[in-house]
């Protein structure tokens, strides 16, 4: 007979068997070390788990074996879900379907509404990467067992979030050159890139944070964002650099669409769109292998 407990960190609901009460395991939401239940009666409570010793081929596996997800029989359906979003947005989304009836033109807004869906998607898509690649899943996530509305509610939170998340990461280099400007005048562009880059920087951190289901004003924390950074920086800076380059590469190809374009500028576009949405992809699971190999010192953050 399978019990239920809840996590004390994310609240989630987790199943265990009977045999399995009173010893330590990491939660499978957010991976923080908890003790479970004696019975299902009592609550879970998180543990101390002192190791200082990351696993070991953490470049291997994120930047070398990382694209053979693409390759594995049980990804397929997520391959053609991410494609399909892609397909959507470049297509559909900048598509104006408005049309004029006599007297009056009727807007319809469903090219930004089908762009607003498809990008909430892909951050679900993302996010979810990142849970999985942390937890040692070796295939892409797939909206399995969610109801219609519970999906819908999936992708508008973690376009939320990834919102929040970018906005909150520039938000003090964005007051910096403010503060800066007042003093000495208008700031250069260069300067601006840099803080922009700094901001950037700290992106792929706060996105593993809510992706952790921790709450997500734990951003404003050093202890949760700078402090791993900081002991793991080498591992950490080429997921910083992969990550800040797709949010590029995503943004360049963001207004591609086949609006009054031929037909060898469409395919152009298109084949770059599918090869930013694919670097994307490696890059955003790389933060969750980064989370695997260094969960050690990310779960000390929890027990200080």
């Amino acid at each position: 007979m399978i019990s239920t407990y809840t996590c004390p960190n994310c609240t989630q609901l987790c199943q265990y068997y009977p045999d399995d009460a009173g010893q330590k395991t990491p939660c499978p939401h957010c991976g923080i070390w908890i003790t479970i239940p004696e019975s299902p009666d009592l609550e879970a409570v998180g543990v101390c788990i002192e190791n200082d010793e990351p696993l070991p081929g953490f470049y291997k596996e994120a930047f070398l074996s990382g694209w053979k997800i693409f390759f594995n029989p049980s990804s397929i359906f997520a391959m053609v879900l991410i494609i399909a979003l892609t397909c959507l947005k470049f297509f559909v989304g900048h598509t104006d379907f408005s049309f004029t009836a006599p007297g009056f033109r009727l807007q319809l807004p469903i090219g930004q509404i089908v762009t607003v869906v498809a990008l909430g998607g892909m951050a679900w898509y993302y996010m979810e990467l990142v849970t999985l690649a942390s937890f040692d899943t070796k295939a892409m996530p797939a909206p399995e067992g969610c109801s219609g509305l519970e999906l819908i509610m999936n992708i508008f939170r973690s376009l939320y979030y990834f919102i929040a998340v970018l906005i909150i990461v520039e938000m003090p280099f964005m007051i910096l050159a403010t503060v800066i400007e007042k003093i000495t005048g208008p700031l250069p562009g260069a300067v601006r890139l840099i803080l922009m880059f700094m901001g950037l920087f700290l992106f792929p951190m706060g996105i593993l944070t809510v992706s952790a289901g921790r709450d997500i004003w734990m951003i404003f924390s050093p202890k949760y964002m700078l402090v791993p950074i900081k002991r793991a920086f080498p591992a950490y800076l080429p997921v910083a650099i992969m990550v800040i380059a797709s949010v590029i590469f995503y943004f360049l190809t963001l207004g591609y669409s086949i609006q009054d374009k031929p037909a060898s500028r469409i395919v152009v576009e298109f084949t770059a769109t599918l090869a930013a949405t694919v670097f994307s992809i490696v890059a955003f699971r790389s933060i969750g292998i980064f989370c695997k190999h260094y969960r050690c010192w990310l779960n000390q953050l929890d027990c200080d």
